[in-house]
């Protein structure tokens, strides 16, 4: 159902593509338009501006930005926006990547 942790998780996972760490660390103030110039015409794109958390500390993880698709903005437009991060539990506290 959407509007859930579950569905929000799902959602995350399933259109995002990243690991579960990254999943459970997304933050609301992460999500950002970015401006791209294809063929001459300027186009916006709503996505996720985050550093992976993969090798985060050897070096330093790597910058990604992710589009987010039409499919997960519904899910996100619905989400519980109670903490900072996307996803929290019942208690308005961040989930861990272990209770993913």
């Amino acid at each position: 159902q959407l509007g859930t942790a579950a569905r929000t998780c799902y959602g995350l996972a399933l259109w995002l593509g990243n690991r579960r760490g990254d999943v459970a660390g997304l933050r609301w103030d992460q999500r950002v338009t970015r401006r791209v110039f294809i063929d001459g015409v300027e186009r916006h794109f709503v996505g996720f501006d985050i550093v992976q958390g993969k090798n985060k500390g050897r070096t330093g993880g790597k910058r990604l930005f992710v589009p987010i698709t039409p499919m997960l903005t519904e899910i996100l437009d619905a989400a519980d926006r109670r903490g900072e991060t996307v996803l929290v539990n019942g208690y308005g506290e961040p989930f861990s990547a272990k209770s993913l």
